[in-house]
This record gives structure tokens, sequence and C-alpha cells, in this order.
């Protein structure tokens, strides 16, 4: 699962955890604790219809979900994902029921022979690595239907049947792809 071409960038939600959590724990692919009050904003001159079209949106920190969105993975018992209400706000005005999407599973995916990565840091060669060509294992039995890797925390991978149900429900701001290439870092 990736951020849709259709995207704007212009749609990027400024966020902030008024808990004073780090974001970063809501990709680590695994359940958060504790109270977590979000705030997402977006304060540029967007189409507010445009906007609000999106089932799937991003911000400078965790991904939420619209209403429409959360009541269909909830009630399809979707697993893997944890929900955290989020204050948003667009133009300042409030918007209800969006929901912060936490994976709570991380699984090894990668085919490490077929995918392509280089380090992260050159001085560091055995250290953390920076994916450029991703290439899913064949074999791939995950417990829960939406994971992230762990191999690149910033990868959510999700079942075929979580990719049938987003079609079928024609969801709008994510797209599914077997090979992910990232050439952008």
């Amino acid at each position: 699962m990736q951020i849709s071409d259709t995207y704007p960038e212009s749609y990027w939600f400024k966020s902030k955890i008024l808990t004073g959590q780090d974001s970063i724990e809501l990709k680590t692919g695994a359940e958060v604790t504790g109270t977590w009050a979000l705030e997402l904003r977006l304060d540029k001159r967007v189409s507010l219809e445009r906007v609000l079209g999106f089932d799937f949106l991003f911000s400078d920190g965790p991904n939420f979900i619209s209403p429409r969105l959360y009541d269909i993975l909830v009630s399809s018992n979707i697993s893997g994902l944890q929900f955290i209400d989020a204050d948003i706000y667009i133009k300042g005005k409030e918007y209800k029921g969006y929901k912060v999407v936490n994976t709570t599973n991380a699984l090894a995916a990668f085919d490490s022979k077929n995918s392509k990565c280089e380090p992260l840091l050159s001085y560091i060669p055995d250290g953390p690595k920076k994916y450029t060509d991703i290439v899913l294992k064949k074999d791939i039995s995950p417990a829960v239907d939406i994971f992230r890797a762990e191999e690149d925390f910033t990868v959510m991978l999700a079942v075929e049947r979580v990719k049938q149900l987003f079609d079928s429900n024609q969801i709008v701001g994510v797209q599914f792809k077997d090979r992910l290439v990232k050439n952008s870092f």
C-alpha cells in the first residue's frame, strides 16, 4: 500500500502530537499504549470538497483515514490496525470521525535476493539499508491483514482481501503495487 499518484502534495497535513509522543512510534509495527492526542491541520488554499473526497490521507507524521474508511475496515474485521482519534482541521474548521491508523504488526516481507538496497549511511556498510527496488517474497503468510515490512518501516503491506475491499468500495488516496521502486529519498 502506498500513497496514490493522484494525492496532491498540497493535501499533506501538518501533524502535532499534543501529548508529547514521537509520531515514529506509529510506524514501528507495534501497538501503542497510553493516551494520544493528535491534531492534523491543513491551512493551505485547497478545494475542501476534493480533500474530503479522500479516504486515506497523509501528513508529515502519521497517516489517517476518513470516517467512511474506518467504518469499512471495522465492519470487515480487517486485522493488524489500531485506530486513534484525531482532531482534523481544514482551513480552521474541525472535522469529526477521522482516525490515525497504526499498524500493529511487522513481518519480514522482502525478497532479499531480488530486492535492491544500499547502506543508509556509507560509513556503516552493514548497518541500516535504504531500499530502492523492493520485490516481495512469494510465500508471505501474515497473521494479520495489514502490516509493516520489518526491512523498511515506511512500507505498509496488505493481503489481497484488503486490496479487493478497497477496490470494491472505491477507496481514494491509496494504491496497491506488487513491486515498489523508491527513487526519491
